[in-house]
């Protein structure tokens, strides 16, 4: 049995905040600083981790976080991509051990390949991204949700369900299936 792991990457203005533990989220101390902490932001990613891949590490806990471009880009992926093992350059490389890990540097190494040290155009980067995902998405099971302040990125190559969460004073609760590569922004 694995230890589900949890962490979260809220957007706000300012610099990205993530909280990660080891501790199942029914008893960690993060999960309760989380719900009680007043949270604004256009994106929170969250993730409970069921290590099919990988040690039981903060190392391992999602979401992932690195920089490209100036900006930050946060990655979580539920699935499993065995034997994944890509060439990677250096330029994004894996601190765990998890496939979800390799396939987030492999995705940013081939954003930064493809287009080098300027930005692309919104229209270029998801079409980069959905070219990865597809292409991941034959190798195993490969959904994930890739955000940044300003984007939200969701893949799913399973029958996957997502939840809108709005302030008290806008509530509602909506939940579909997600086909493959959606966004918004």
């Amino acid at each position: 049995m694995c230890t589900p792991m949890a962490g979260e990457s809220p957007f706000s203005k300012g610099p990205v905040r993530e909280y990660s533990s080891t501790r199942n989220p029914r008893t960690s101390p993060i999960a309760t600083l989380v719900r009680d902490y007043p949270i604004r932001s256009r994106n929170v990613v969250a993730h409970i981790r069921k290590a099919t891949q990988g040690v039981v590490a903060l190392e391992n806990t999602h979401p992932f976080m690195r920089e490209l471009w100036g900006r930050y880009w946060i990655f979580a992926h539920n699935g499993n991509l065995p034997d994944f093992a890509p060439a990677l350059d250096g330029s994004f490389l894996p601190v765990g051990n998890t496939d979800s890990e390799r396939a987030f540097c492999w995705l940013l190494q081939t954003l930064r390949q493809r287009f080098g040290k300027v930005p692309p155009t919104e229209a270029q980067c998801f079409e980069t991204v959905r070219e990865v995902a597809l292409d991941l998405g034959s190798k195993g099971e490969f959904n994930f949700l890739l955000a940044g302040s300003d984007f939200l990125m969701a893949h799913a190559s399973t029958q996957l369900s997502y939840v809108v969460r709005q302030p008290r004073s806008r509530r509602r609760t909506c939940g579909m299936r997600m086909s493959p590569l959606i966004s918004a922004s």
